[in-house]
């Protein structure tokens, strides 16, 4: 089965300013948060008019223009979530993958009570590296490219591009999770409770390997790609993508194949009047290609 996605709108505001290398999308309201993996700002997409994006800066750092060198030291925000941390203290999170040592750098910006970025709030930065150097005993290619919420639980969505081709959900105890951002400390690996390993299968004879997820009601949406990779680090041919679904036991239900022209790496998934509306945003790994967000729905 197949879902029709069109194109509403590329993240470009001009010549060369924009989301290239997106990877994780929310959405609130008329509102889409971007992260890309290659920047260090949170892109604020309005879809009233056309508007510009608004960039919110989340680490005091600049990347070199040169690909390569940006490459090497790119913080590789891979997921952004919503978390409630506290009691009244809702925030955005940038998850990173932990694919190298310098990505277990994430952070998260507070939001106010409509759900939309609190332009006076500081950005808070977190340090994964503990809970993600816990997981690289099992995942010695760790490559954390989703995250969601569901039943207490943090759920990360690791991408088995490597060699080694492991697909994995991680659940972290949430409350744990919260405790240690909301102290700003760092993650601890005690909130690992268990790792489930999934075997996607292929497209067209290529490997499928998750690039994120989202949660409506009980259920976990992600977004799984077939690339020509063997590396975690090295790009490969993107051939096509699906969107799967998981029922609360973690088993897969249901999937669906995209029509979608360059590799989607981030998703979000909404219930409106009976159908599930489905948004992806793209990541063509070039530097001149623009990020594009993708819609489609879906009688539920």
């Amino acid at each position: 089965m197949r879902i029709s996605l069109r194109a509403m709108r590329t993240l470009k505001d001009g010549d060369d300013k924009g989301v290239k290398a997106a990877s994780g999308l929310v959405k609130v309201g008329n509102t889409f948060y971007v992260i890309a993996d290659d920047e260090v700002s949170l892109a604020e997409f309005k879809f009233e008019g056309d508007t510009k994006a608004n960039y919110i800066q989340l680490l005091e750092k600049e990347l070199p223009d040169d690909a390569v060198q940006r490459k090497k030291q790119k913080p590789d925000w891979e997921s952004l979530v919503q978390l409630e941390i506290a009691k009244d203290k809702k925030i955005l999170l940038a998850v990173p993958s932990g694919s190298t040592d310098n990505r277990m750098i994430g952070a998260f910006l507070r939001l106010d009570q409509a759900g939309l970025v609190d332009k006076s709030a500081k950005p808070v930065t977190v340090d994964f590296s503990e809970i993600y150097k816990s997981l690289k005993v099992q995942f010695a290619e760790l490559n954390i490219e989703g995250a969601c919420v569901l039943n207490n639980k943090l759920k990360l969505f690791q991408r088995g591009n490597g060699a080694a081709g492991k697909n994995a959900v991680i659940d972290i105890d949430l409350s744990g999770f919260c405790h240690d951002l909301e102290k700003a400390t760092a993650i601890k690996a005690q909130h690992v409770l268990a790792t489930t390993e999934f075997n996607l299968g292929h497209l067209d004879g290529h490997k499928l390997d998750f690039t994120d997820a989202c949660v409506v009601g009980d259920k976990v949406w992600f977004l799984a790609v077939a690339e020509d990779s063997q590396s975690t680090y090295d790009d490969g041919q993107y051939y096509g993508a699906i969107i799967g679904c998981l029922d609360a036991s973690g088993k897969e239900t249901v999937r669906y194949e995209i029509d979608c022209a360059t590799k989607p790496e981030g998703l979000w998934v909404d219930l409106e009047s009976q159908r599930l509306c489905f948004y992806v945003v793209t990541d063509a790994d070039s530097s001149s290609i623009f990020a594009t967000i993708y819609f489609g729905k879906l009688l539920f």
